[in-house]
């Protein structure tokens, strides 16, 4: 009974292997706004994706999926504030295309960004007034949709490197804008 169900268990995962249904990748994230408080105070760690590819029709494969991107804040000596830890939470849908006939691919994702920084602002003794000499934590939304064009190359059937450029419209006159390179595994 064990070697059936073992049986089974190894065809049904080699078919769904042959499917690739999943992609997960982890990336190096970098921001290339210069003039921005989020390029000025954060530095980017790392990013998790994953994604679910649907049926292709033609040269077009559908996928949906989400990305999380940690930020870790710089030690500004000129500023008093301290900032935290932050993440981004992008759930999207996008389509990559087999447009080249090998296995670069270009793609676009479509998404809305959950993107909140908070930092704590260390009293200032000097100042008379008492509202200022208790501790504040500070936070800014800068939840937005994302647009997210980029290029994947297939290797090895399974593995992929990728590239690709995050821009979230925050604000008339605030966007952030993320890149992002990366490899993952299709299961």
């Amino acid at each position: 009974m064990r070697k059936i169900v073992f049986g089974l268990l190894l065809v049904s995962s080699m078919s769904f292997a042959q499917n690739e249904k999943f992609m997960i990748g982890l990336h190096y994230v970098g921001d290339v706004s210069k003039e921005e408080i989020v390029p000025r105070n954060f530095d980017g760690i790392l990013g998790l994706e994953a994604k679910y590819n649907f049926s292709p029709l033609g040269i077009a494969s559908f996928q949906g999926g989400i990305c999380v991107d940690l930020l870790n804040p710089k030690k500004n000596s000129s500023d008093d504030s301290n900032y935290d830890k932050t993440i981004l939470l992008n759930p999207n849908v996008g389509v990559e295309l087999d447009v080249f006939n090998s296995g670069l691919k270009p793609f676009i994702n479509v998404g809305y960004a959950f993107y909140n920084v908070s930092y704590n602002v260390s009293p200032n003794f000097t100042d008379p007034d008492p509202a200022i000499q208790e501790e504040k934590k500070i936070t800014f939304d800068y939840n937005s949709i994302t647009i997210n064009p980029g290029l994947r190359y297939n290797f090895k059937k399974m593995f992929y490197l990728e590239a690709n450029y995050k821009f979230l419209p925050v604000d008339k006159n605030y966007n952030l804008h993320f890149v992002n390179a990366g490899l993952g595994i299709k299961i």
